[in-house]
């Protein structure tokens, strides 16, 4: 429900104002806790006077924050002085030099009520033993004068954000106002607009050991949402715990397309987008050229290691263009590049999954996808268990790649580097 102009008063945004951002900070547990009193609801009441930090679900939702933020042309930041707003600013991790604190943007005071719990009248007028709303409207309205420099990002309460909204005409929706958004307010021509920024949603497939695994928690640490694919949802939820609004497990058999197309469709109807693939499911299985060939065994890898990566392409790249800046992360391998040994199969598949690599490259470019191959050489994993060239300690380990993928979704369209090759022996060029 927007804020009445009764709550307003007399309260006016400076004339000054120009292009901001909003982050309402992540949750605490007052934020999740309702109650009913003689079948009226009633809400967690947590204003100027409780200063409480987040909980465990507002921390995560200020790390999806700053993989935003650390993306936008951020000039300054100005922060409630109140602990979860402070928290989900330094957690967030901006990295902007100026900061500062001001009081004005603390939340609205409900005075002998804070702590405890209250009707819906309580936040939307005036109310015994609370602050006067005018009054804190007009605070929230010269806080807002910060906005004068470009740019400016408010880290602040939702009740000052519906104050800040009204004062500009603008409205709200639920997903505009909740916990760890980040909002951009735009002065237009006639009236103010609102967008919302998210981090972006990256499929990974084969994540539950080895490389996948370390990709897939490398970018959950640096903010990214994820759905993940595997042939057991029940060795996801060992690896990374119970999904959640961030984290989306799905089953993917590399060997059955149709397990690919429902976890694209419940992919999208959870996050409503997709900004990454990562091709990382494989398989190293030896066919050999110079022993009699295990066709089954071929004709299994060929599916695992390229049709499955192209059905996968096929069914994001829609919502990759979408996007103007969508990725496709293939974990190829140096065998991709030269052929130091008789495994045919492994040699042929991963050639080819380069081929998929430029054509969808080719395809995409002009529509903002960029497309990758990582080729490593030996991985400390259990598929290269059984080569005695290099000890495991001497390897490519798993988060150097996961590095190297991050640093992939992040490179801008405009600089984009197609392959890397990544060795740790010495190799013959090629």
């Amino acid at each position: 429900m927007p804020i009445s102009l009764e709550y307003l008063g007399p309260a006016q945004a400076p004339a000054s104002v120009g292009d901001f951002y909003f982050l309402r900070h992540g949750k605490t547990d007052l934020n999740e806790k309702e109650v009913f009193v003689q079948g009226e609801k009633h809400w967690g009441v947590q204003g100027a006077g409780t200063n409480i930090g987040l909980n465990e679900t507002g921390k995560r939702q200020a790390v999806l924050a700053g993989n935003v933020l650390r993306k936008l042309p951020i000039g300054s930041v100005v922060c409630s002085p109140l602990l979860r707003a402070i928290q989900t600013a330094v957690i967030a991790n901006i990295g902007c030099l100026c900061f500062e604190i001001d009081d004005d943007l603390k939340e609205r005071d409900f005075g002998k009520h804070e702590g405890g719990y209250g009707p819906l009248k309580m936040f939307e007028e005036n109310y015994p033993d609370t602050e006067n709303t005018e009054l804190f409207s007009m605070r929230v309205a010269k806080a807002l004068a910060h906005a004068d420099t470009e740019n400016t990002l408010f880290v602040s309460h939702g009740g000052v954000l519906r104050v800040v909204a009204a004062l500009l005409g603008v409205e709200l929706t639920k997903e505009h106002t909740d916990n760890g958004r980040v909002l951009h307010f735009r002065r237009g021509c006639p009236q103010w607009t609102v967008e919302i920024h998210q981090s972006p949603v990256i499929l990974i497939s084969g994540p539950s050991r080895g490389i996948g695994k370390a990709i897939a928690e490398n970018l959950i640490v640096h903010g990214y949402r994820m759905s993940l694919g595997a042939r057991r949802v029940k060795d996801l939820e060992s690896a990374f715990g119970p999904q959640s609004e961030w984290l989306h497990y799905a089953r993917f058999d590399a060997e059955d397309n149709d397990t690919m197309a429902a976890w694209v469709t419940a992919a999208v109807e959870k996050f409503g987008r997709i900004d990454g693939l990562i091709n990382n499911a494989g398989c190293g299985e030896p066919v050999n050229l110079e022993k009699d060939i295990d066709y089954k065994q071929f004709h299994r890898q060929w599916h695992i290691n390229c049709v499955a990566p192209l059905r996968m392409t096929e069914l994001c790249l829609p919502y990759l263009c979408e996007t103007g800046s969508g990725r496709v992360v293939n974990i190829n391998s140096m065998s991709g590049q030269r052929v130091l040994n008789p495994f045919v199969g492994y040699n042929m598949t991963k050639h080819a999954l380069g081929g998929l690599t430029k054509t969808t490259q080719h395809v995409g470019w002009d529509r903002g996808v960029r497309a990758i191959d990582i080729c490593p050489g030996f991985v400390a994993t259990e598929m290269s268990a059984w080569t005695d060239l290099i000890s495991s300690n001497d390897m490519i380990q798993p988060n150097d790649i996961a590095n190297l993928v991050r640093e992939a979704i992040e490179r801008p369209n405009r600089a984009y580097v197609p392959r890397s090759e990544v060795m740790c022996m010495k190799e013959s060029i090629h």
